[in-house]
This record gives structure tokens, sequence and C-alpha cells, in this order.
């Protein structure tokens, strides 16, 4: 239940556990992408000169039809604010994941009743005059959802070393092989997803945090653009999706005795998030 005491955790977090260097992180990921995009476009060029053959020994050329946009266009709204602590409009908001410019952004809609914080979440508010800040430090239950990219995760949670992470690969496989090595602290269960969940492939697990894990406030995803987030929500999913070749952290958290009608908007929020790239 990381975001429950958001500013208060990170601090914590800070004195309790040495991270790793973020920016020899960010670095290697950014290498190994611009690798990949190379080699993509150096594909595409043979494939091209290929095509630019076979027009050119056609001696009737045929009249092109224009390209037409496809129906299913995500619906792009206004920028998320990020971790401005305020009250949200029920609407389409735009998360971006990690701060790559090539990266995969992401399209979010929500209620009304929902909170701008590093992701959109929502908690019951026992004084209405209060601001959400000092609310959240009565609140009885909670969900939120994160977006990100991730560039390592803590497999030993509790252990209070940084030896602990595994740097995550610019790969779906490198992100799910990291969350299969996390020891202690969770029930988890693995389950692939159908490619009609977010569009694209995409793997689920579901973490629920074990006795052991009581009062631990070491987080396990080590972010682009969020710091280290996620863990020990009361049941945490967790979905990590292949966007093209760009490997996407979906998380949603839920914690304390929730309302069957916020769970309804919590799940509803999750199947609304579509991938899309800037042009």
């Amino acid at each position: 239940m990381s975001e429950l005491k958001l500013k208060g955790f990170a601090e914590r977090a800070e004195e309790r556990m040495p991270l790793p260097d973020f920016t020899a992180l960010s670095d290697r990921g950014r290498e190994l992408r611009h690798r990949r995009q190379a080699a993509v476009a150096g594909v595409l060029a043979c494939v091209l000169a290929v095509a630019g053959i076979l027009v050119v020994r056609n001696d009737s050329p045929k009249a092109v039809e224009p390209v037409r946009p496809p129906d299913n266009t995500p619906v792009r709204g206004p920028e998320y604010p990020g971790p401005v602590m305020e009250d949200l409009e029920a609407g389409t908001y735009e998360l971006t994941p990690s701060p790559d410019p090539v990266y995969p952004r992401a399209s979010i809609t929500l209620p009304e009743g929902w909170n701008a914080w590093e992701g959109p979440n929502r908690f019951d508010v026992n004084e209405p005059a209060a601001g959400n800040e000092e609310a959240l430090e009565e609140i009885t239950w909670y969900v939120g959802i994160l977006v990100v990219e991730v560039y390592g995760v803590q497999t030993r949670p509790c252990s209070g070393s940084s030896e602990n992470v595994e740097t995550v690969e610019p790969t779906a496989e490198s992100l799910v092989r990291a969350i299969r090595h996390v020891r202690g602290g969770f029930r988890m269960t693995e389950t692939p997803e159908p490619l009609a969940t977010f569009g694209y492939p995409a793997t689920r697990f579901r973490l629920i945090p074990t006795d052991g894990a009581t009062g631990c406030e070491d987080n396990l995803f080590i972010t682009a653009a969020n710091g280290v987030v996620g863990g020990y929500a009361d049941i945490e999913d967790v979905w990590v999706v292949d966007v093209d070749g760009y490997p996407v952290l979906i998380d949603s958290q839920l914690s304390g005795e929730v309302p069957p009608a916020v769970q309804d908007e919590l799940e509803a929020a999750v199947d609304s998030i579509e991938f899309h790239f800037e042009e």
C-alpha cells in the first residue's frame, strides 16, 4: 500500500535502502532501444528496396487507393496532470509511461471522484473539508493505477539492500522474468492475457502480501518517471504489456474495504487503457 503515505514513504525508503544508479539503468535501456530501432530501420529499408524494384518492373501500374484512417483510433484527452494531489474531472487523460519520447503513450478514462498523484487513485474522505493530503492520513480504503516503464525489480523485498534489485532489459520477457524472481512476502499467480485486453500481448500477475510483509515499506518497481513504486497493497494486479516491443507495466492496487462500486470503477478504468505512439 505504498502510495497511501506518498512522499513520506519515499523519504523513508531512501533512508532504509540505497537505490541503484537510475542514470546508468536509464542509459543502458536507452542504448538497447536505439539498437533495436536501428535494426528495425535496416530491415524496413531492405523491404522498401525490394518493393521499389517490384514497382519498377510492373508494366501496368495500378491506381493507389488513399490510406483510410482506422475506425478504432483511440480517443486522446488532455495530459494527465501528474503528482499534484488534486481532484480530477471525469474524462479521458493522456499518460506518459516513460520520459523517452519514442516510448508509447497511454490513454485512460476515469469517472468523477478520482484524484491525481503518480497515477490516478481514489480513497475515502472522512472529512470532505480537509485537503487530499490530510485525508490520506485517515483513509480506510484505497485504489490506484500506475502505467510505467520499469528499469528494475526488487526481487527480495524488505531486505534493505539494493543488491537485490534485478535490472530489467527493455523487453517484456525481461520484465516478466524479473517479476517471477520476486521472493518472499507475496502469494503470486501468473496468467497470460488475451490480445483483446489492451490490444497487445500481456502477462498478468496477482500479488497478495503475506504476513511476513506486514509493516514493510519497500517498493517493488524502479521506474523511469515515478521513482520506486508498487507493492504491498492488499491486492495488486500487474500486467506486463508488450507494446510493439516496448514493455509497459500496468499496476492496479486495492487496499481496505473498498466499496463494490469503486471496485467496478477501478476495473473499468484499467479496461479503458489504450496505447498509441506519437506521430
